[in-house]
Order: structure tokens, then C-alpha cells, then sequence
């Protein structure tokens, strides 16, 4: 996954949020979305992201004084199950990952029933725990939290009504008044929420090489954990008491918000066909302990397999530690010709973690050009606006006559709209469109989106993002 980094400082204020628990869109970046495959084990008792998937659910914002928070949330108002919120800060140290975070005393799931349930874990550091719910109540909404920083202090921060009322202060041992706000709108919809302003002073005051990670989930009073999170998917199942979000393989369960520290910064990466199999090219900015990589594909009714390894095959060999630029291939062999495969990098460090490029992954339907392919046919000019909203045109060229199909995917690998025109005429500056719709012409959630361009067998990918 490549880490974006969300820098928490600014000269001046560039916008005005109003903490009322309704996304106005203006100063707001997406980090998180509920995964592609919705996840809703407690039968909607609390939802995150509308209770749709691939939906933007976790917001991040700043001016030159606070931290905004949004999380695209829904309570239940007939049961106390909460809406969790884990958040860390890379210039704070709290609770590494795979510790325990719960803690008897504490409030809704932090103390897991009395103690019974506190051994949940995270798969990051956490510095703040939060608990957001409604008390089984239609008329309020009561936040909890611990602290995980330095000596970890449990504190109840109050209580909003459920129309975007605001409750600020409360003078914990942490936070002094207005050191922390929040309001939360418990009407659903996908700009309504908990929203939270946080003092930058009250966490340390970041500076701008300091960056912050967030996970959110629907948990009981009780500490039991369901399957409702973003990012990251949990799986069909509700996870249950003391979960290791650690030991789930394949998914990052915080957003891509990075690291202190990035361990590959990945710029580019592309699939075409060649007459071997599917050709991979890629290009790192920087490498941090990078052992090397792997490559996951998918086809067809498959799920993610890892089908090669830096354990087996040199080109797949990491540069260690660099600040240059540094570009890798590899030729999958083991492909059909006329089949469709996604693929995704990782990165393995020195300590063997994995580090999954979520947002980079690439599609293709192979087609074996034999000896007849003839490079440099295709040229993609611009994709403008970018980000856009709502609608954002793809400039190219062909030098030849060819064959086109313009396809889009989320990051789940999944095709959301194509476009196909055989025998497209030679020419420059041609221009297409697309609005953000899926092919139903249904509209698509806030996020990064990958646009594959094929002439014939060659493949250009850009990467938009569309922002509502």
C-alpha cells in the first residue's frame, strides 16, 4: 500500500469547518471507505459509510489550530452498541500494535464488560481510543476514551444530542476545555456523522513531517467486536470478543494515512500484455529497509494469491535503503490468453511486515501479441480535473488505427464503468468523459479511482480521484 501522507500543519486557515456532524465537503481529504464487500454483522445496529460498500467513510481535515475528524456513521437507538474510533499520531507513542488496549475501569467497550473482553488489539499504534453511542436512546450520544500516550488515562467526554449539537470541554486530564469537540447527526445518509475537532496543542502540537492513522468500527458495550470496520474488510463473520486485527493477513485495518517513516514510496505501476505473459513495470521513489517484493494476482472468480516472491526470483530484490528512483519488471508467465487479472505490489521490510499497495493495483485481460506488437501506439495526454467533481475528461492520442476500451476500478480490483470502440481512427487529442457513474449510471462514492486505456495490447493507467 503506498502511504499518503496527511501533513497536520498549516501557515493560516484555509476554510472554515463547522463541527455540527454534517460533511460540508469543503476541507475535508477521504483517507478511509468501507471495503467493497459490505460488511453488516450486526444487522444495521450501528453503520459506517451509509451501510454501502465502498463507501468514503473517514474524513481528515486542518487549519492552523485543530484537527477535524469525520466518520460517516450511523447509531442504533435501541441498543448501546458504539461507534469505535482508534487514532495515532506519528509524532506521539502510545500502544504498539498487537498489545492489549482495553482497560477495567473504562467506558462502553473500552473496559470489556468488567474486564472480561479487554484484550483486543490493533494492527497500528494506537494513542487515542473513542467510544461514541447512543445510551439505547434516540435523544443523545455519549463519548467515552483513553488515552494510550505516556501514563494511559481513561475520561468520559460528554454527551451531544443526535441533530449536530455540539459538546465541547469537559477539563479531563488530558484534554483541558475546547481542547476537544464533537457533534454527531444520527440521521444517516453519506454526509452525516461523528465529527470531532481536536486542538492541535492537546496532542502534542504536530509539526508538518508528523502524519496520522485512523480506524473505525461498530463494537457492543460489551467489548464484542463485529465485522462493520473501515478500512480494511473483517471478513464475513462478526470477529467477537478480544480480536487481533494483527493476525488478519492481506489487510491493513487503518488508513493509508502512512507511517513515521515510509517504507517504499511507490510512483508508478502497469500491466501489458507481452508475447512471455503479463509484463509488471514499476518505479519506487524511495526505499526504506526494503527486503523486496512480492506480487498478489487475481483472475476471475478467484480471490488474492501470492504467485511470486523476492524469495525466489532476484528482480524482485528491494534496494535496502535509498533515496533514488529505482524501476522493476516481472513477467508473469502463468496467465491465458483472453483471461482477466488484477494485480497488486507489497513490500517486505527487513522485520518481514508486509506492506500491501492498495492503491495501485492494476487490471488487465491478456491478449498474447505474438511478434506484431508495435510500441508507442498509445499515448495518454492528461486526465483534467484531478481530483474532479463531477466530471473528468481523458485527453489521448492513437498513432495508428486500434481497438479501444477505456476501463475504470475501484480499489478493490472491481470494474465500475468501461468504455469500448473497435476500429477507433488514428488522431490526436481525442477526448472522453466520465461523470463518476457506474455503468447503471448509479453515482460512485468519494475516492481513488485506477483508469486503464487499451489500444490493441498496449495499456496506459492513470489514477484520478473523484471528490463529492
Amino acid at each position: 500500500m503506498r502511504r499518503i501522507l496527511i501533513f497536520l500543519v498549516m501557515l493560516a486557515p484555509m476554510w472554515a469547518i463547522t463541527v455540527d456532524g454534517t460533511r460540508d465537503g469543503s476541507g475535508y481529504s477521504l483517507l478511509g471507505s468501507t471495503p467493497s464487500t459490505y460488511r453488516d454483522g450486526f444487522g444495521g445496529s450501528g453503520q459506517l459509510g451509509n451501510g454501502t460498500s465502498s463507501t468514503g467513510t473517514l474524513y481528515f481535515g486542518q487549519d492552523a489550530t485543530y484537527i477535524y475528524i469525520f466518520v460517516v456513521s450511523k447509531l442504533p437507538t435501541d441498543a448501546t452498541n458504539a461507534l469505535g474510533l482508534w487514532v495515532n499520531f506519528s509524532h506521539q507513542t502510545g500502544t504498539s500494535a498487537g498489545s492489549v488496549l482495553g482497560n477495567d475501569p473504562g467506558g462502553n467497550y473500552i473496559d470489556g464488560d468488567g474486564g472480561s473482553n479487554i484484550d483486543y488489539k490493533a494492527d497500528f499504534e494506537v494513542d487515542y481510543q473513542f467510544a461514541f453511542n447512543s445510551g439505547g436512546g434516540s435523544t443523545n450520544v455519549y463519548c467515552d476514551s483513553r488515552k494510550q500516550v505516556a501514563t494511559a488515562t481513561n475520561s468520559y467526554l460528554g454527551s451531544s444530542n443526535q441533530t449536530g449539537g455540539t459538546e465541547t470541554g469537559q477539563g479531563t486530564d488530558y484534554f483541558a476545555d475546547d481542547d476537544f469537540t464533537y457533534a454527531f447527526n444520527n440521521s444517516g445518509g453519506t454526509a452525516n456523522g461523528c465529527e470531532i475537532r481536536i486542538k492541535k496543542s492537546a496532542v502534542g502540537s504536530p509539526t508538518g513531517s508528523d502524519n496520522m492513522q485512523l480506524f473505525a468500527f461498530i463494537v457492543s458495550a460489551t467489548g464484542y467486536f463485529s465485522n462493520t470496520c473501515a478500512p480494511g474488510d473483517a471478513g464475513a463473520s462478526n470477529l467477537g470478543n478480544n480480536p487481533d486485527y494483527s493476525s488478519i493477513s492481506s489487510q491493513d485495518f487503518f488508513t493509508v494515512s502512512g507511517d513515521a517513516s515510509l517504507p517504499v514510496e511507490l510512483s508508478a505501476f502497469s500491466a501489458h500484455s507481452s508475447s512471455k505473459g503479463v509484463k509488471l513495470t514499476w518505479t519506487t521513489d524511495s526505499e526504506i529497509e526494503n527486503h523486496g517484493f512480492t506480487i498478489l494476482r487475481k483472475g476471475e472468480a478467484q480471490d488474492w494469491k501470492e504467485v511470486a516472491s523476492f524469495t525466489k526470483y532476484p528482480e524482485l530484490e528491494g534496494q535496502g535503503s535509498t533515496t533514488e528512483a529505482t524501476d522493476y519488471h516481472f513477467i508473469d508467465t502463468q496467465v491465458k490468453d483472453g483471461w482477466s487479472y488484477s494485480y497488486q505490489l507489497a513490500d517486505v521490510d527487513y522485520q518481514g511486515k508486509k506492506t500491501y499497495h492498495k492503491d495501485h493495483i492494476q487490471s488487465i485481460t491478456y491478449a498474447n501479441p505474438g511478434k506484431d506488437t508495435k510500441p508507442g501506439a498509445l499515448k495518454v495526454v492528461k486526465l483534467y480535473p484531478n481530483p474532479f467533481n463531477p466530471t473528468v475528461s481523458l485527453t489521448y492520442d492513437l498513432t495508428e488505427m486500434n481497438d479501444l476500451s477505456v476501463s475504470i476500478y475501484n480499489l478493490a480490483g472491481e470494474q465500475v464503468w468501461n468504455h469500448a470502440k473497435g476500429n477507433h481512427p488514428a488522431g490526436q487529442d481525442y477526448t472522453l468523459s466520465w461523470n463518476g457513474n457506474d455503468m447503471a449510471n448509479t453515482p460512485l462514492p468519494s475516492g481513488i479511482y485506477l483508469v486503464n486505456i487499451q489500444a490493441g495490447t498496449q495499456i496506459k493507467s492513470e489514477k484520478v480521484t473523484l471528490l463529492r
